[in-house]
């Protein structure tokens, strides 16, 4: 083999036999499936790339190939979206691994971090969001959007967006990723029929009478609110 060769399978030697059981204390299972993993990404890897096995090596991981690894266990294994945010977690432990032991690999492993989870959800909601930003030229402008565990949907929501959502079936499992710690004293809301904005509930409820909170029904409207969410531009 060549130095580079041994170099790539010789770390993933020492992340089974040594780090994953002795440094990290992982149990049976998890090694057992991180090995399956890595498995199955080699072997895809190796039709993918058209290579042999044992010329595989760390350049030759990109996001290209690890986000066609996971749609093809999608489309051809059917992975829910847990097995598949699983197997991601799996291929980014042992390139973190690496990187800790290599620092000329972390770049591939921060490549691999912006790989997006799917979120794993229960039933359908209709998830709102809303321009609260003063002077942006979408201000009050606002879009919706049908979440389920269905159509596996992500609704990324920027700084400056205020959001609700209405869910339309029982047993919602509702999953936020935020940029922050929560704080409750920074925590504001509208309500959710607000005039000035004109949500057209009366479409998205389809007849569907909704259960309020004493916050949507007695929350003040954008123009009484103390938002203070400024548009700053294009960056």
């Amino acid at each position: 083999m060549k130095k580079k060769e041994l170099k790539y399978f010789k770390t993933i030697r020492d992340y089974f036999e040594i780090f994953l059981p002795n440094q990290k204390g992982a149990s049976y299972h998890t090694i057992k499936n991180y090995k399956i993993c890595m498995n199955q990404f080699l072997d895809f890897a190796k039709d993918y790339l058209g290579i042999k096995l044992r010329d595989f090596d760390f350049n030759d991981t990109t996001i290209e190939l690890v986000e066609s690894f996971l749609e093809y266990g999608e489309n051809e294994y059917h992975w829910s979206a847990q097995t598949r945010n699983l197997k991601l977690a799996a291929i980014r432990s042992f390139y973190k691994y690496s990187a800790n032991h290599d620092i000329t690999l972390i770049d591939i492993y921060l490549k691999l971090m912006t790989i997006p989870i799917k979120s794993v959800t229960k039933g359908t909601v209709i998830d709102v969001a809303v321009d609260i930003r003063k002077g942006s030229p979408t201000y009050k402008q606002w879009v919706a959007v049908e979440l389920s565990e269905e159509n596996k949907k992500m609704f990324f929501i920027p700084r400056g967006f205020a959001h609700g959502f209405l869910t339309l079936t029982d047993n919602v499992e509702f999953r936020y990723k935020v940029d922050n710690l929560y704080s409750k004293e920074h925590d504001r809301g509208i309500r959710y029929d607000d005039p000035s904005v004109n949500v057209d509930w009366g479409g998205l409820l389809n007849g569907i009478e909704p259960i309020l909170s004493d916050k949507d029904k007695n929350g003040p409207t954008l123009d009484e609110s103390d938002c203070n969410f400024k548009f700053e531009g294009d960056k």
